[in-house]
């Protein structure tokens, strides 16, 4: 989960500094004028092919994106869950 703020406001300076209009920006990369905006005003969370996609025309590195990235902990814990399931069934496998 990314701080939608946060990454909004980078995309949206990074766009700036480019001297690129919102048009522009959403031509090049195939999607629409809105999409571009709400991704700017952190009113959606957008597909993270369309933000490497920014990334890439705006010259930012994709770290710099990634710190915008809060962790999630219901994620997490599903993962190490899911993770031990996978442990036990190939325990099991081994053990027959």
């Amino acid at each position: 989960m990314f701080d939608l703020i946060r990454l909004g406001l980078t995309l949206h300076d990074a766009r700036r500094q480019k001297k690129m209009t919102q048009e522009e920006a959403a031509e090049i990369i195939d999607v629409s004028v809105e999409t571009i905006r709400n991704i700017e005003h952190g009113d959606t969370s957008p597909n993270i092919a369309t933000v490497f996609a920014l990334c890439d025309i705006y010259g930012l590195y994709e770290y710099e994106i990634w710190r915008y990235y809060k962790r999630d902990h219901a994620v997490d814990e599903r993962l190490r869950e899911m993770k031990v399931l996978h442990s036990n069934i190939i325990i099991e496998r081994v053990l027959r």
